[in-house]
């Protein structure tokens, strides 16, 4: 694997720090989760999702 770096705006960032923290990981790490599930086409489970956040279904 080779080292990119990704430019956030501080508010992603922030956000990214939380959800970070809540998962009892690194802003990098947490990074890491989501780019390899984006790549693995992965989509999360409604209860995995952060509060304030759906993931389009209606139900």
């Amino acid at each position: 694997m080779t080292d990119h770096t990704v430019t956030l705006s501080a508010e992603r960032y922030e956000r990214l720090e939380g959800l970070a923290a809540a998962r009892g990981c690194t802003v990098e790490e947490q990074i890491a989760v989501l780019v390899d599930d984006a790549c693995d086409g992965a989509t999360p489970a409604q209860e995995d999702l952060p509060l304030g956040v759906c993931d389009g279904n209606q139900d």
